[in-house]
């Protein structure tokens, strides 16, 4: 009985999740329900990505269904080849518990977003799971990407505001007064949200889900979010397979990365990204969604973010010192960060054997660098941020550090690269590491608490 009533307030609570965009009048006499009779519907296979439905999981390690998964189309609806790697700020994540930011952590800074705040709300609700919220069953695994594939301009030029246009980015047309929204979230080229259904209510939105061979099974294991693209027609066609260039907005990849941020903390996990298009790739009239997607883009959102929120992979937080007190001695670090490859050169191995091994060498890097930060007793009070650059050879030497972003405090940036010299030698890098994943940015950050 006690678990049928927190599952009641929990559907009860995603039912009342309310749209984060303010709607207008006419947009809330808008229902989105059909209004016919679908006949069922059947695919001949499990996909591309040979989707299991024993375990109700895509085949291979959660990177490795990422990198089938984050595939797109090209202007001829052929789906392109399985990824071979994915940016850094990708990879060491996915299919990961760790490195989530807390809840309080996450709700403090959506606090302080216009109009993100009211998401806040609803982070103590976990994401929905499979088989309509059965709770024997698995929470959602996987976030899937799309674009809203219009409006569509045809041979037309796309206006020189079509990332601004009010009207093009209207997400009032997206709101659904009767409950039946197209996806959970909708982000506009401006950057702006609004809630179709929060992540705990049960929802489906591509032809592979709602097949009848898997009786409403998949119904909650996928989390849908739209992006607002227009789409033209290309040169002698009458189709959409036409995007703005670039086709989505860096507002667009923030605001995406923070909603990956947010289901993942629901879910406690860090969700598997996957494209529509990689999804219904092997069914008739299948969609091609999200097109011109750029997974680099959305991982250096990503990054940013974590780095906003104190939870990077590439940060090293320093000084554990009450704010009301000057620090007399030098004061060892508490917090346990971790690190990551600089941006610009990191992907993870193509072998996934190989994957695990760069995860626990670079846990073991930073670990070695946090037992031996301090707050210099020097420092006065000063806080901030150094970024450094550096890289090792194969015994863990460190080569060519060098201070790329002050601080603005000189005794900061020399504690800084002064912690290079103590650790040294850092854990020497597998045998199999590529030379990429030598080099590395880490900021550092001196707080006073």
């Amino acid at each position: 009985m006690r678990a049928s009533i927190k599952f009641f307030n929990w559907l009860l609570a995603g039912a009342l999740a309310c749209p984060i965009a303010v709607v207008s009048p006419d947009a809330v006499l808008a229902g989105c329900k059909p209004d016919h009779f679908k006949p069922p519907f059947f695919v001949d296979s499990m996909g591309v990505c040979a989707f299991d439905p024993e375990t109700l999981s895509y085949a291979g390690t959660p990177v490795q269904q990422a990198m089938c998964l984050m595939r797109g189309m090209d202007v001829s609806r052929n789906l392109l080849p399985r990824l071979s790697s994915l940016p850094a700020p990708l990879a060491i994540r996915i299919g990961q518990t760790t490195g989530l930011p807390s809840r309080a952590t996450l709700s403090n800074y959506l606090a302080q977003q216009d109009p993100e705040g009211a998401l806040g709300d609803y982070l103590w609700l976990p994401v929905s799971r499979a088989h309509n919220n059965d709770l024997d069953s698995p929470m959602a695994r996987y976030f899937v990407i799309h674009d809203t594939s219009g409006p569509n301009y045809g041979h037309r030029p796309f206006p020189d505001d079509i990332n601004e246009s009010p009207r093009l980015n209207d997400l009032h047309n997206f709101y659904c007064s009767d409950g039946w929204g197209k996806a959970h979230v909708f982000i506009s080229r401006t950057g702006e949200l609004l809630v179709g259904h929060d992540y705990s209510v049960a929802w489906r939105a591509t032809k592979f889900e709602k097949a009848a061979e898997f009786g409403g099974a998949l119904q909650g294991l996928f989390l849908h979010n739209e992006l607002i693209q227009p789409r033209g027609s290309v040169p002698r066609h009458r189709d959409d397979a036409r995007t703005p260039d670039p086709a989505f907005t860096p507002a667009q990849y923030d605001r995406l990365a923070l909603v990956y941020v947010i289901a993942s903390v629901r879910a406690e996990r860090w969700l598997v990204p996957a494209f529509h298009a990689a999804i219904d790739a092997q069914i008739p009239d299948g969609h091609d969604d999200p097109l011109n997607f750029d997974i680099d883009s959305f991982a250096r959102s990503l990054d940013s973010l974590m780095v906003t929120l104190g939870r990077p992979a590439a940060l090293i937080t320093s000084g554990a010192v009450d704010a009301q007190e000057q620090p007399t001695q030098e004061q060892p670090m508490q917090t346990q960060p971790q690190l990551q490859q600089a941006l610009t050169t990191a992907t993870v191995p193509t072998s996934p054997k190989l994957a695990p091994v760069i995860a626990n060498w670079q846990q073991a890097l930073v670990t070695r660098l946090a037992g031996f930060q301090r707050y210099p007793a020097h420092a006065k009070g000063a806080m901030g941020v150094v970024n450094l650059s550096f890289s090792i050879d194969r015994q863990g030497h460190v080569l060519n550090g060098r201070v790329i972003k002050s601080s603005g405090s000189a005794v900061l940036d020399t504690e800084a690269l002064s912690l290079l010299t103590r650790a040294a030698p850092l854990p020497p890098p597998p045998a199999a590491a590529p030379d990429s994943d030598l080099t590395f940015v880490l900021p550092i950050r001196f707080v006073l608490r």
